[in-house]
């Protein structure tokens, strides 16, 4: 009997509250009666772990349950991953469509119990469809834009809430008492000067809510401002042009005009910075992540090709496959150096440089072996030679 490793996948989003179909007991109970009803005497659908996302968008990219999912699905093997329905894994098309793509490299297949069947690019209407139709989003979105300029004449919001407000029954912003508190600790460690990382540890926040955070200081939002990007379009309705429009809002400031004044200028000042330790910690963090899961951080070396990840948060490899025309060039120059062959006829013999040569003899990962900063791990790719045919070059 075949074992097929599956995983579940079920999302709440927050405006599922009212409806019980949709809580993520449901579709927990029906990801694993699938299971089980799949199951027969050819092939047996075992039921590895259900991932979870609660009060979260299917239009969010970055939820933490479905990436700790594919993760986990690659690590593991996985080859099915079962979920309510199509909408519960991404709700934009375009989205959809990368998502199914990303999965169908690593070797998994998307499993929609309401549609009884795998998913696939054909089901990108109904990711329209399930919003009822195009014309109604057209005149939705028509609607949405006439509120939003009413809103702008009364000095409203017309924005979502950002961290350290909520919404009032009448849809108006008011302080969110402690969520307030974060944001003006962060103002004061601004103006101190103290270094994000030291502020959020000791606040306890994710690094992309404290940018969102001094972002929202820097345009004046926390100073009672409002800031949005008004379009211009020509006569074909095509937009030319975005310019940013700031009003005084009617909501109360957390923080007051001159301290958000000058903790902006200090954040322009500081910004090249900021920015640049932010991209090497950020490429490091990229880099430590493929290493855990033994995928190497450079290009792959001569005898290997990439695979592609083509999400579109960081462009990158999820691994390295064997290259097997290059792979026989790898095999004869590591045989030919074990049997004392000089490195000067062996490069002229496959027409490579000698620091070509040097790389290829000293490269760990012919053997399986991964290395970053002076660690060692076994890959996830295959080996090209033994690690016995490895060590005898390295005495030679």
């Amino acid at each position: 009997m075949k074992i097929i490793k599956v995983v579940g996948y079920a999302r709440k989003s927050p405006d599922d509250k009212e409806d019980t179909d949709r809580s993520i007991d449901n579709q927990s109970e029906l990801i694993k009666k699938t299971c089980i009803d799949k199951s027969n005497e050819e092939e047996t659908w075992e039921l590895q772990k259900i991932f979870i996302d609660r009060n979260l968008s299917g239009g969010d990219r970055f939820r933490k349950g479905f990436t700790d999912m594919v993760d986990y699905s690659i690590k593991n093997g996985i080859e099915i991953l079962v979920t309510k329905e199509q909408n519960r894994v991404a709700r934009d098309s375009s989205f959809f469509l990368d998502t199914l793509k990303d999965l169908e490299v690593i070797g998994i297949k998307i499993y929609s119990i309401m549609k009884g069947d795998f998913l696939s690019s054909d089901d990108i209407g109904d990711a329209i469809m399930s919003v009822v139709g195009g014309h109604y989003i057209v005149e939705q979105r028509k609607k949405a834009i006439l509120a939003q300029d009413q809103k702008r004449e009364k000095n409203l919001p017309s924005i979502p809430a950002p961290f350290g407000y909520e919404y009032d029954k009448d849809k108006n912003w008011v302080i969110d008492k402690k969520n307030a508190d974060i944001v003006r600790q962060i103002s004061s460690d601004l103006k101190k000067n103290i270094s994000y990382k030291d502020t959020i540890k000791r606040i306890k926040i994710t690094k992309s809510a404290y940018y969102r955070i001094i972002n929202n200081i820097k345009k004046g939002i926390y100073s009672g401002w409002i800031i949005y990007n008004k379009k211009f379009k020509n006569s074909d309705k095509v937009v030319v042009r975005m310019e940013e429009v700031k009003y005084k809002g009617s909501h109360e400031p957390i923080l007051p005009i001159d301290v958000s004044d000058t903790i902006a200028s200090n954040i322009i000042e500081n910004s090249s910075k900021e920015d640049i330790n932010k991209m090497k910690d950020r490429v490091r963090d990229t880099r430590l992540n493929r290493f855990s899961m033994g995928i190497i951080v450079a290009r792959p070396p001569v005898g290997y090709l990439p695979i592609f990840d083509n999400k579109r948060r960081h462009r990158g490899i999820i691994g390295i496959k064997i290259d097997k025309k290059k792979a026989e060039m790898i095999k004869s120059i590591f045989e030919l150096t074990s049997q004392g062959n000089g490195y000067k006829m062996i490069c002229d013999k496959w027409k490579i440089k000698p620091q070509t040569y040097y790389n290829i003899i000293k490269n760990k990962v012919y053997i399986g072996i991964v290395e970053f900063e002076g660690n060692e791990i076994k890959g996830s790719h295959s080996p090209i030679i033994s690690p016995e045919l490895f060590q005898k070059c390295q005495k030679n």
